[in-house]
């Protein structure tokens, strides 16, 4: 039987992989991974990635393609690779016990998601990681799918959402949620920030609609962009002003020492140079106005749901996502009552959209 081509492409186009497996290996498995290091690596609340079949390799890896930049925590196993000019997170790499290397693409990145006979390129399978009393189940709290969720990365037996915070992390939430700063960190700690409640100074009037009482509006986002700056479906993020965001330094911008990447003109992505993290997006014609990923928030994610954000009413750009499916799940769990039905001035404008792979 021929082989399928997958590739895996960033944004600016710069990093274009493919790999070829068995059409007998697809679906390829999908799995979700929710845990911290993912989303402090990321930037958002979750990664999710295609395992590619044993024997897959992408590239060599004592040879990284120029513009690549590899990542690995001290004394970690797991190899990140994202994008130096845009961001994008595209593969990932593990030594196997049996000595070879096991490979998985970013989701985001990943085409195509179905084979012209109708065959599914990947399916989720698995949510590694959640832990509903510390952090609410973070994003597989919002992703109604009915696929397992599991405590780590190898458990066998399926938790439930009755599971129930520890007296620590129950003291842990509630100083969280009744402080006045909000700490984000990236993976590699060149992040170091704090976001201020928004009583703690004057929100300038065009930005009101990002202040729900004392907490910021946050959102899902599932634009070509997003998607193809951070390597994952779904990115998430709070809106805030950039004055409401403090470093070490009070005379440094938030932004300072970051790469930036403007995906369109007018529009600035914002990512850690070191380990990739998505960071801030911001536009020309919102001044000051920011939004901010949610997975570099370093407190339980129970305390952020419960009182630093609260959700708005529909998601951003839903109709222009690759992943129909993803985006179909994701709107049950975050905004149940939102018409998902594609108006015909809706569907041609998706159907025109530049999200499509580049050879």
């Amino acid at each position: 039987m021929d082989p399928v081509r997958l590739y895996a492409q960033c944004h600016c186009k710069k990093q274009t992989f493919h790999v070829d497996v068995p059409k007998s290996s697809l679906p390829l498995v999908n799995e979700t991974c929710h845990c911290d290091d993912d989303r402090h690596i990321t930037g958002l609340l979750a990664g999710d990635f295609a395992i590619l079949p044993p024997e897959t390799q992408v590239f060599d890896e004592d040879r990284i393609p120029n513009g690549l930049s590899r990542y690995m925590k001290p004394g970690g196993r797991v190899r990140w690779y994202f994008c130096q000019t845009c961001g994008a997170h595209i593969v990932q790499s593990a030594p196997k016990e049996d000595g070879g290397t096991k490979w998985l693409m970013s989701l985001g990145t990943l085409y195509p998601l179905e084979l012209p006979d109708g065959t599914k390129t990947t399916q989720l399978q698995r949510h590694s990681f959640v832990k509903y009393g510390r952090d609410l189940g973070g994003l597989a709290r919002f992703l109604p799918d009915g696929v397992p969720r599991y405590a780590d990365g190898t458990s066998t037996e399926a938790i439930t959402d009755r599971d129930v915070a520890t007296k620590e992390e129950e003291e842990a939430i509630r100083q969280a949620a009744e402080a006045r700063t909000l700490p984000l960190r990236c993976h590699c700690g060149h992040v170091q920030l704090d976001v201020h409640r928004p009583s703690s100074s004057p929100v300038p009037e065009a930005f009101k609609g990002a202040v729900v009482g004392d907490s910021w509006l946050w959102n899902f986002c599932l634009c070509h962009s997003c998607r193809t700056t951070s390597g994952f479906d779904a990115s998430c993020y709070f809106f805030a002003p950039y004055t409401h965001i403090t470093g070490s330094s009070s005379s440094s911008h938030p932004t300072d020492g970051l790469s930036t990447y403007s995906s369109y003109p007018g529009r600035r992505r914002h990512f850690c140079p070191t380990c990739g993290a998505c960071v801030f997006f911001d536009r020309a014609d919102r001044g000051d106005l920011c939004d901010v990923f949610l997975g570099l928030v370093d407190v339980p994610l129970a305390a952020l749901f419960s009182s630093w954000i609260r959700p708005a009413k529909k998601m951003s750009f839903w109709a222009y996502a690759k992943n129909k499916e993803l985006a179909q799940t994701l709107a049950k769990g975050f905004c149940p009552d939102e018409d998902l039905s594609l108006t015909q001035a809706t569907a041609k404008a998706s159907a025109d959209y530049d999200g499509a792979l580049v050879i």
